[in-house]
């Protein structure tokens, strides 16, 4: 409910218009390793500091995200915690609350990465991380994955101070 909606042609170029807006050259952004190389490389293009933080099979190491979110200005942390791309893996509910928790804590802007949200075959879907700290997250969302390669259209989401600049 607190998010605004902004159309684009793809959940990349919301990635790609997410790193113009917020990403100053040098300003940090965590991400997972391994992690998208597609988001890698749009961050790279805006000159962005990455700290990569090794994944579990639980998601990020909890301990070194909070060490890099106490010790480093970040602007970003970047994740995509439903099938993650590339090991498939979904985080479970302690790490998707306590994700949410840090980055409020520490005023980090979760962008949330959801382009496999919807294809589940089994087990429990789980609340997006954004739930848990919704006025300090932006969300991508891919329409081409669930419905047809094809149709480029995604979606970002995200309280209206972070929408407006892009």
């Amino acid at each position: 409910d607190s998010h605004q909606a902004m159309v684009t042609t793809g959940s990349q170029q919301g990635l790609d218009l997410i790193a113009r807006a917020y990403m100053d050259p040098n300003a940090t952004v965590v991400m997972e390793s391994p992690s998208y190389s597609g988001a890698m490389q749009v961050f790279k293009l805006c000159e962005a500091n990455i700290v990569t933080i090794p994944r579990t099979d639980r998601g990020p190491d909890l301990e070194l995200l909070e060490q890099s979110f106490a010790t480093q200005s970040v602007k970003i942390f970047y994740a995509v915690p439903d099938f993650h791309n590339p090991t498939g893996l979904c985080w479970p509910l302690a790490t998707r609350k306590k994700v949410a928790e840090l980055c409020i804590q520490y005023k980090v802007t979760l962008v949330e990465d959801a382009p496999y949200r919807e294809i589940r075959f089994s087990g429990e879907e789980l609340p997006m991380v954004s739930t848990f700290c919704p006025e300090q997250s932006i969300v991508l969302r891919s329409y081409s994955k669930i419905a047809s390669p094809g149709l480029r259209i995604g979606v970002v989401t995200g309280a209206k101070q972070y929408l407006e600049p892009m």
